[in-house]
This record gives C-alpha cells, structure tokens and sequence, in this order.
C-alpha cells in the first residue's frame, strides 16, 4: 500500500460506521415503483453508497468488511430482500460464501461451497463470464425439481441476479448476486451501478489474495537463517541429488580415499549410491553379486540407516563378517541420506581365514580369488576410523548448510521478483480507482502550500485540470470560495489543526464562473512533534443535493402559506399519533394554541375516547398500507360548536417508507344537514330516492362496521335499540332487540299493540300510560315484564325520545331495550340476604383488616347494645374486656395467615360495660379482583348457656361423688359380711382368702373415697392413693411387718381415671401382700419398696407412660418356677389385670423379687 493509500484509509475510517448504518436506511421496497419527482434523489442516493464505498475501497485493510457493506449496498441499489458475494476456487471449482445478508442457516449451508459447474444461475453467470438474470425461478429450466430450487423457495425467494466478478487483467474471481421476494428484473441504471460494485469487489478480491501471497512472502526473510538450519515441512518433497553438488562431492571424496584408504559411499534414503570411492573386489565382485549375500549387504545398509542424531556415527558388522561405519546427512532437522564406509577390518582383530574361505564355498564363489580379494580389504587402526569418520561428519554438516542455503536464496528471489511484480499491479490498479473516481481525491502539502496530489475528475467538476490545481498557490484557490463561505472554511482549518480532521461544505467558482457545492471531508496528518505536514481529502460535488434541499424548502413555504389560510383542518402526525403540525383552523377547533396541540395526540387533547379510536386506526392502516384513507364523523369543540368532518388522511414518505402522514378534514355540517332535509321532504319519491342512494353509497358502506360494531356492543350488553317514524309507522329494530323477545330476525318488528301484547298483563296500563307520557313530552325510563312465547318472563329496561318538529309535533321515537332479568334476580337474591342478616338474632359485623367495623346488623346492636351510629368507623377492641386487651386482633391475623376461627368462645363487653360469653366465627371477605379486603364476623350471646352448664356441671359433680359414696358404702357392707362369714370358720387357710378378699375390696373402696372426697373430676390423685393404700397393708400385716422398712418413690401429677386406677390398685394390694406374707421370717428385717414415674424414651419424658415398680429384698421366687404357671390366685389375678391394662410385666429374682409393669395412658371403653 503506499504513502497515498494509507493516508486515504485514515480518512475512511471515520465514515466506516455511518456508511454501514446509512445503506439501508435507504433501500426502497421490493415492487414499490419511483415516483419522476424522486427519482433525482434515488440517484443521489444510489451515487451517496458507492462514493462512501469508493473511500473504504481505498483505504480500508478490513477486505470482509468491505465486502459486506457492497453485498448490502447491491441489495439498496436493486432494491433486492438478500445478497450475497461468492469466491471462485480456481483448483476446485467450487464458489465459497465471502459476504451475504439475509439469509437463514439452512440455505447457508446449502450454499457455503457450491460447485461451480453444477450451480443453474451463477454457474451460468461463471460459464458465461457474464450477468444472468432470472426474473422468476420456478419457471427456470436449470432449476427444475432441484434440491436447489426448494432451499430458494424455502427462504422466500422468487428472483435472482448474478454478476461475475472479472479483474482488469481479465481473472475470474467470483459472482456477487441479489435476490428478491417477489418476480423481478432489475432496470439498467441499477444494473449499471451492480457492474460497478462489482469490479470494485473483483479488485478488493484480487488485492486480497495479492496481499495474502505478499504476507507469506514477507515471513521468508525474516525467518531465512532459521531455515537454513531448521527449514520447513516442504524439504520433505526435495530429493537428496537435488541440494548437492555431486561431482565436487566426488572429486573430493577420492582425494579422501588417497589420505585415509578408507572406503566412501554417499547414498540417499531410496538406496541409491550418489557418491562412491574405494569399494574393493570382495564387494562389488562377490558380496554384492550373489543373492544371498548382496541380501546381507542390503540389511546393513538398512541397519545402518536407521536413527542416528547428527554428529554421530554408528558402526556394524555384517553377516558377510566386515565392518560397516555411517552417519547421517540432515538437511532443516530431517535425514536425507548418508555418508557410509564399509568392507574393512580393524588392524587389531584376528582373521579366522579358514571361516572366509567356507563361507567361499557356502556361496560357489572361486576360493582363490575369493581369498585374495579378502586380502586386498583395507585394515584400518580403530584410530583411524574415528579421524576419518570425524571429518565425514564434519563434511555432512558442512553439506547439509550449504546445500540448502542455495535453494532457499534462489527459492527467495524468484518469489521476491513476483511479488514485487504483483504488487505494482496492485498499486497501478489502486490509482486507476482513484483516478477514475466520480470524486476528488487530493493531498496539500503544507510545507509548500500546494496540492501534490489531485484527482483528474476534479477537471469534470471544475474545469481546471489536476496539474492547474497544483500549480496554483491556496491563496488563489481560497479567492474560488464563496465569500459567504469563505470564513466558515477558515474556521474548520483551524479547527481540524487540532482534532486532526474535519467535514465542510462550501460553493467553489469554477473555471466558468458557476459555483458548484462541495463537501470536503479530510484529515491532517502530523510528524512527531505534531506539526501538520499534509491535508489529505475526498471531495465531492453536492450540487444537485443542494439544489433539492432549497427547492424542498421552497416546497416546504408554499406548503405552510397555503395550509396557515386554509379554512380546512390540516394535521400533520408521526408515527406514534402525535401532531407534528397543526394549522389556525385546528387550533380553532381543538380551542387550544397550536403550540399546545404540537407533540399531543387526540386522547391528551381531551377528545373521546370513540373518535381517539376511530383515527387511531385510520392512522395505523395508512401506515401499514401506504395508501389514503377517508373518514367522516361528528365533533363538538370545547365551546359547544357543533362539526361534521370529511377528512381524508395521506402518506408521507421519505426513502420509499411511510414517516408521516397528513390530514386535511373539511367540515361538511351544512352538507349532512342538507342531505338530511332532502332525506325527509323526498322520502317518498322513488326516482330521488333512487339518485340519492348512488350519492350516499359511500357513506352506507363507512356505517357498515359502525353498525356492525353497535349490534356487537349491543349483544355483550343485552342492550337493543329501536326506531319508529310516526310519518312512515316504519319500525326498525336491531338484532338484540329480537333476541331480548326471543323473535325471529328476519320477521319485521312489531308495531306498537303487538309490542303491548308481550308486555306482562299486571304492567300493560303502566307501559301504555308511560307511552303516551312521552309523546307529550315526558321522559321515558321505566322498568317492566314481558312475557315471550314459551311463557318465559323477563325484565327489560326501556328508556326512549321523542323528537318533535318545528311545529312541536312528534314526528319519530328512538330508544333502547336491556334485558336486565338477571340483574333483577340477583338484586332480589341481595334483597333476601340482606333481611336474613338484619333478622338475624347473631351479630353479623363487618370489618376492616385494621379492625375497623364497616357494618353492623340488627342483632350486633340487641347483642352489644351499640347502634350502628355509634359503632361504624370505630375499632372492634371496643368490645374487648381490659383483661383480654388485643384478642381480637390476634383473631384478624390468623384470618390473615387462612387459619380457621369457628366457634371460638371468649368473653367481651356490652356497651354499659356487662360482660358477656360469646361463640365467633371469623372469615375472610374478597373484592371482586380476589384481593382478601375485609372480615366477616357472627357472633353469638351464649352467656346463658355457659350458666346452664355450669349449674349441670354442678350436678353432675354432686351425682358423681353420691355413686362413689354409695359404692364405697357397698365394697364396706360387702366387707363386713365377709368379716361376719369367717367367724364361722376356724382354718387358717380360709380365714387367710377372706382376709385377702377383704384386702382386695378395701383397694377398690379405697378409690371410691378418694373421688367422693375429691373436686368431682373423674381422675385420681394415684400416687396419695398408693400412700393410704400401702399403708394399710402394712396396718393389716403389722405382727409380720413390725421389723419391715417401706420405701416409696412415687410420681408427682399421676392423675389415672377408673380404668387405670382400679386394676393398678388391686396389682399392688396383691403385690405387697405377697412380700409381706411370703419375703420374709417375723423376725427378720427387710424392706419393701414401691416406685412409680413416667418412663424416658430418647432421653425425653413421656407423659403418658408409666412404670411401676415394686420389690423386696426378701427369700424370692425360686428360679425353677415360671410366673405363668404359678397356682397363686393373686399373681394369676395380677397377670390378667395386666394383660387389661395392655402393659407389660418383668420378675427380677436377684437379691429378692422385682416386679416392673409399663403402661400407657389410653382409656378403654371395655374395661371393667
């Protein structure tokens, strides 16, 4: 790239990113045809993208880039939907993708190495090395029933052009192509300017790949040495014989031979001996003749060829039974051959003769002869050998470097002068682009003052040719500026001296004497101390912009002088409904300045909502169509004054799309009101009638979606509506209305006695009454029944006018129907709630989540005693007693949290302060969004029922001790027969069952007294009980128990009912009888001990299970006896008592008896 190229590409860079953003900014739509009057700016535009492209051409490096931005100006240009640029791979044939846009991924696999022979269009376009065109590809020939044609298909195209891409030197390098949505031909002008993107993408292609060859040339060099000693992969084409100079080798090798006598042999690695000196007659007249030896000679050259690093040597005997020595010959790190010397003895080795000269015999060789070539084998000193073998590796090195140095010099000045040659080209190509630019390319130095460089175009523009630029100093040249324009050109100067760069547009005088407008965009390059040294710029010729951009403004005053005196409406709108303009006459109509209505839309200028609605959509279709709309409707200014608009909406478009649209609304009242008088004086005439319907058509068709749009509202309403002309007795009546009275459609409405015929018997005078009202005047608006033909009644609501003429006669009635039965069912369903709630004899209350009352029914005041006045808007905690302070509230947050509160029993205040028992239900109240917004609370009075119990919980407490006392009075009496029953015995062992029965009867009494002696609950202080009970026992075995100890370690808290009490006391009565009978001699001591607690279970108490324990340190029971199979009446009566209890029991036997029952407290009903 030169110094003039470089400086171009600074300057592109600034226009890099607006080119990008600007080229389909512009782009037209697809079948969309240009107007005559935008035509100029379509060209302009067009010239706009390949000048911005002209000047990244020049100086940008990025070739991809590039290559995108001309795909997308040759869709702007074409006006095509996608496009894309494909290389040519001249080895393979095959197209490769570069650039595209628009294209899914699908068809970008399909397409990334298309075969260029087999591609129907652009290997037509390739073939052909011109364009093709086909302006719908489902009639094309080369695409029928192809996979191809599919994919397009698939990606929404119908037409495709293709240009190849040729170089000057006339090499086929590729095709760039557009494609488009719909049949298409492009026209000529835009297929002009494809052919010019076109060689520019054929020479930015061909610099690229130039640039590529440049790139790998340049590496050479730099790694030159490096490769002489470490050369690259492609050594591994180059044959040994080709590096060396084989006979200097050879010349030089046999005066070796003469100093050393050692044999030398240079071969490559296919086998083949390049170089050889010194190989005597045992070798090549023997060894090397016959098969089997000449094999043995073949393996220890393969031995010896095999790795060996450089610098080294490997040294071999061979099955012919001499000596081998080689090492290697590398060339960039890799074996090219070997230099070797064979066939010899060592001076120090032994000679077997008589093993040669078998070995003779072995392979039919002449003995003698045989022998005395073995003879003529050299013996060298191992001295020797290392010396010579020295020098060889030396001279291997020697060969590997300079060999290669010579071809790698040679390979480098060939391709240098290629390069050099290609890179002219290049730069002959570059300035031809300049040159033949359609602007000015220029360079001011600015250490001379003049221009060293410009552009010949600038003679086209000017009329002064490059050199008379050049010769002429910038003081001349600043006499051509404008004078108007001339201080602004300064001061841009000036001010790029600092920024570095800068964009001006000026008028120029030409050689003629016109001026003509010229955008200069440039830069100013500096040395390193910042000095500027040079102006580097693109000029170009604005002129026809200009021209537009004033007669635009021109247009634009013609436009605001006619639209500022209209008398019609004129609006202006974006796309997002808000005016950008509004004329006097809407000013006026909206009664607001128009710098008020400038920026709003209809909604936030106060209009209705229905007319926002209705323009709103107009706007939308104008938009999205491109085409006019028109539209009529009634408007009443924020003053009363009544309009009747016409007004017709248009599209603005800039770049082929709709940006804005305009409105013109003319008020056409005087018309309609017209039309209307015509209308009722020629109703009846049928030619008029007949003319005025082709006149109002159009206005019929606009009320056609209204109309529809009314019966739609209408039905989601239940609302009908009706018309009747007093003149005519015509009756109209919309479809909702002959729904509502369950009528056919496409019946004719009825007239007014039929109508009264339908209308409930108990309600027709009322109707008819109401009728006749209105035609003198009176509104209508009532409510009444009908009655439909299946018997069905309904409630409808009817609300109607009457309009009067000029003499205050009725002249028709207009009004409306809703069917409002359901309404009026559940207004009685609220009705019939509403008494239960005012009748209810509870308090229903109504609050909110603050607890504030919001209502209050009937009952709430006979319950709390406030009225509704006096509670409503104050806290619900007025009811609450000081000791229950914030109960209520507590209530409201578990409603809150969807806990349930039924029936919940407290205790709250009346308004004189007497408190009361009351039972609340609290739940939840949800607005019509299901937001939880309030609570509903019931209350009940149940003071008097909490009496009522408490007065039976009394009796209930003095019959429960009664039936107590009573049994226990029994268990006596039945003790005491018992007592008077063993006075007629005298053996001790009856006298002993009667004891024990009275022991037993004396545990159950003993239970009934401590409940009769009780506060009347139903459980048993147990532990106290144990107490009384043990100590009884003791009282009753006293001559036994005198020298006895009893310990007790019982359960605070241990409350048991019945069930558990009565079989746990006889469990222990016939417990410590037995060790009081049994355990122990009268005169030995012991004692007895009684234990009962709550069990632990992972070290946590356990309410409900208990253990007791009782034992002794007495004799025992033997081991030998099982305790289900004892006799004893009292240990089986225990084990069933337990078995009831679903306990479980333990004997211990160790240093006396141990019993230990668990428990559970679980009452059963089956327990005696």
């Amino acid at each position: 790239m030169t110094a003039f190229d470089r400086l171009n590409a600074e300057e592109s860079d600034n226009t890099n990113k607006k080119l990008h953003a600007g080229i389909f900014d512009c782009k037209c739509s697809e079948n969309e045809p240009i107007e005559p009057r935008n035509k100029l700016g379509v060209e302009t535009r067009d010239i706009s993208i390949l000048h911005k492209l002209s000047k990244r051409y020049l100086g940008d490096s990025d070739s991809f880039s590039i290559l995108q931005e001309m795909v997308e100006a040759a869709i702007a240009i074409t006006r095509a939907d996608k496009g894309n640029i494909q290389i040519l791979d001249s080895p393979t044939g095959k197209l490769r993708l570069a650039a595209q846009k628009g294209f899914s991924l699908r068809f970008l696999k399909f397409f990334e190495l298309a075969d260029a022979g087999k591609a129907a269009i652009c290997g037509a376009a390739i073939k052909r090395m011109e364009r093709v065109v086909v302006e719908d590809i489902t009639c094309s020939p080369g695409l029928f029933e192809s996979e191809a044609l599919d994919v397009l298909l698939d990606e929404g195209v119908r037409a495709i052009q293709s240009t190849p891409l040729v170089s000057l030197s006339g090499k086929l390098l590729g095709v760039i192509s557009t494609y488009f949505s719909q049949a298409h031909f492009p026209d000529e002008r835009e297929l002009m300017l494809v052919d010019i993107l076109a060689r520019q993408a054929a020479d930015i292609i061909e610099r690229q790949q130039a640039e590529e060859k440049l790139r790998q040339s340049e590496q050479c060099p730099r790694l030159r040495l490096e490769n002489i000693l470490s050369p690259d992969r492609e050594m591994a084409n180059l044959e040994f014989a080709e590096i060396i100079d084989i006979q200097a080798i050879q010349s030089l090798m046999e005066d070796f031979h003469k100093l050393t006598h050692m044999t030398v042999g240079l071969n490559d690695l296919k086998g083949n001996v390049l170089v050889g000196v010194g190989w005597q007659d045992i070798c090549t007249k023997f060894h090397r003749v016959h098969p089997e030896t000449c094999k043995h000679c073949i393996e220890n050259d393969i031995e010896l060829s095999t790795v060996t690093p450089p610098g080294e040597f490997k040294l071999h005997k061979c099955k012919n039974n001499m000596w081998s020595v080689a090492t290697p010959v590398m060339v960039g790190g890799k074996q090219v051959g070997s230099i070797l010397s064979g066939q010899f003895f060592f001076e120090d080795e032994h000679l077997n003769y008589e093993f040669y000269r078998a070995q003779a015999r072995k392979y039919g060789f002449n003995e003698e002869e045989y022998m005395a070539a073995l003879e003529k084998v050299p013996r060298l000193s191992r001295e020797a050998v290392d010396t010579g073998m020295a020098f060889l590796m030396a001279f291997a090195n020697m060969v590997s470097q300079l060999s290669y140095s010579n071809i790698k010099l040679s390979q480098l000045l060939n391709e240098r002068d290629a390069l050099v040659d290609a890179l002219r080209e290049s730069e002959e190509r570059f300035r031809w682009v300049i040159e033949n630019s359609l602007d000015v390319a220029y360079r001011r130095n600015l250490q001379t003052d003049h221009y060293d460089f410009m552009s010949p175009v600038i003679k086209q523009l000017t009329g002064f040719s490059a050199r008379e630029i050049s010769e002429t100093n910038i003081s001349e040249i600043f006499d051509r500026i404008h004078p108007e324009d001339r201080q602004l050109v300064i001061e841009k100067l000036t001010q790029a001296s600092d920024s570095g760069f800068g964009t001006i547009e000026y008028r120029f005088r030409c050689k003629d004497g016109k001026y003509v407008w010229f955008a200069d965009h440039f830069r100013v390059t500096k040395d390193q101390s910042k000095k500027p040294l040079f102006i580097v710029g693109i000029v170009r010729d604005i002129t026809k912009r200009k021209l537009a951009e004033l007669e635009l403004v021109e247009s634009e005053k013609r436009f605001r002088t006619l639209a500022e005196n209209s008398p019609d409406v004129i609006t202006r709108f974006d796309k997002q409904n808000r005016h950008m303009y509004a004329n006097p006459a809407a000013a006026k109509a909206y009664s607001l300045s128009q710098a008020r209505i400038i920026g709003k839309t209809h909604s936030e200028l106060g209009m209705d909502p229905v007319l926002v609605s209705l323009w709103e959509e107009c706007h939308q279709k104008v938009f999205a169509t491109g085409k006019p709309e028109t539209m009529e409707f009634q408007y009443i200014s924020p003053q009363g004054k009544e309009y009747y608009f016409n007004t017709r909406i248009v599209p603005e478009f800039t770049n082929g799309k709709v940006c804005s649209i305009l409105a013109i609304s003319r008020d056409i009242k005087d018309k309609k009101e017209a039309e209307a008088r015509l209308k009722d004086t020629l109703d009846n005439l049928e030619e008029l009638v007949k003319a005025r319907t082709a006149e109002l058509e159009k206005t019929y068709k606009s009320l056609e979606e209204s109309e529809r749009g009314l019966a739609e509202a209408q039905k989601m309403a239940n609302i009908g509506s009706w018309y009747w002309d007093f003149l005519t007795s015509e009756i109209n009546w919309s479809e909702e209305m002959y729904r509502i009275f369950g009528l056919d459609p496409q019946k004719s409405a009825l007239p007014y006695n039929q109508y009264l015929d339908y209308v409930h018997p108990d309600d027709r005078d009322y109707v008819d009454n109401a009728y006749k009202e209105a035609i003198n005047g009176n509104p209508l608006d009532i409510d009444h029944r009908i009655v439909l033909d299946n018997g069905e009644v309904r409630t409808i609501h009817v609300r109607a006018e009457v309009i009067f003429n000029e003499e205050n006669l009725p002249v028709r009635a207009r009004g409306i129907v809703q069917d409002i039965t359901e309404r009026k069912k559940a207004e009685e369903k609220i009705k019939t709630l509403a008494n239960a709630v005012e009748s209810s004899n509870d308090a229903i209350i109504t609050t909110s989540l603050e607890g504030v009352v919001t209502s209050w029914n009937k009952g709430a005041e006979q319950i709390y005693g406030y009225s509704a006045e006096e509670i409503l808007g104050k806290n619900i905690s007025v009811i609450e007693p000081p000791e229950l302070k914030g109960e209520v509230g507590q209530l409201i947050e578990k409603i809150k949290n969807n806990d349930k509160v039924q029936y919940y029993e407290t205790l709250q205040l009346k308004k004189d302060g007497t408190p009361i028992n009351v039972s609340v239900s609290l739940s939840q109240i949800f607005n019509s969004s299901g937001d939880f917004v309030a609570v509903s609370a019931i209350s009940r009075d149940v003071t008097e029922r909490k009496k009522a119990e408490k007065i039976l919980a009394k009796i209930e407490e003095t019959r429960k001790k009664e039936i107590h006392h009573r049994i226990k009075n029994n268990l006596q009496v039945i003790s005491s027969l018992l007592d008077l029953q063993a006075e007629k015995f005298f053996d001790n062992d009856v006298l002993e069952a009667f004891r024990e029965s009275q022991d037993r009867i004396f545990s159950m009494s003993l239970i009934h007294e401590e409940l009769y002696r009780g506060e009347g609950t139903d459980t048993l202080d147990f532990s106290a009980y144990l107490q009384k009970l043990a100590e009884n026992l003791f009282q009753t075995y006293s001559l036994r128990s005198k020298n006895l100890n009893l310990l007790m370690d019982l359960e605070e808290n241990a409350f048991f009912n019945m069930d558990i009490a009565v079989p746990l006391g006889i469990i222990v009565n016939e417990l410590v009888s037995n060790s009081l009978k049994h355990a122990f001699t009268e005169e030995e001591k012991g004692e007895i001990r009684i234990k009962l607690c709550r069990e632990e279970k992972n070290n946590e108490i356990q309410e409900s299970c208990f253990s007791l324990t009782i034992s002794d340190n007495g004799k025992g029971i033997p081991e030998n006896l099982e305790f289900e199979r004892l006799d004893s009446l009292g240990l089986q009566l225990v084990s069933t008592l337990v078995d009831q209890l679903d306990g479980k029991i333990e004997i211990k036997r160790d240093q006396g008896t141990e019993f230990r029952i668990t428990f559970n407290l679980i009452e059963k009903s089956d327990v005696l």
